[in-house]
């Protein structure tokens, strides 16, 4: 079974009174210029948040589900919490080594979404459009144990990561920035 997952991430578009809310018309734009690139998915997955849901649809996509990345958060959430935009890929994974509640945070992540992509046809291609923050910790978990230096920092608006899950491991990972 191979499927292959693009996670492309979308955060502080908003220029409302409500940050974080609704895309701004330069985020309309970005999520536009960067769908047209893409390719066709065969699944779309978005957080619940409202940005991430006009991020698939301004990029070209009908979401097929949406789930709470919030719901995976357990225990002591500080360690996460205060961990800054932008932070490298190897810190999330220094973290998870560490056994920190970031640990039990991708974990939770890294089982949502497994359950998800357990439902799909083998060669799908799975597009997630989430958070900064669930990007770097899933994929810490997801890649558990290896150098992760080639991903540098953490994603900004509409990057990601590409991905390969095949026969229940994950490989190949590739920043996707913008």
């Amino acid at each position: 079974m191979v499927l292959q997952i693009m996670i492309i991430v979308h955060r502080r578009h908003s220029i409302t009174n409500e940050p974080y809310k609704h895309l701004s018309k330069e985020g309309i734009t970005l999520a536009k210029n960067v769908g047209r690139f893409m390719g066709k998915f065969d699944y779309v997955l978005t957080s619940t948040a409202t940005r991430a849901v006009e991020t698939a649809v301004a990029m070209g996509y009908a979401i097929d589900e949406d789930i709470d990345f919030s719901s995976t958060v357990s225990g002591d959430a500080a360690d996460h919490r205060e961990i800054p935009e932008g932070t490298p890929f190897t810190e999330y994974s220094k973290r998870i080594g560490e056994n920190t509640s970031s640990a039990a945070w991708g974990q939770n992540v890294k089982n949502l979404i497994l359950t998800k992509l357990s439902r799909l046809a083998s060669d799908s291609r799975v597009l997630i459009v989430s958070h900064a923050g669930i990007i770097e910790i899933s994929t810490a978990t997801f890649f558990e144990g290896e150098d992760l230096m080639h991903l540098g920092n953490g994603v900004k608006r509409c990057e990601g990561v590409h991905m390969t899950y095949e026969n229940g491991k994950f490989s190949n990972s590739e920043i996707l920035r913008v």
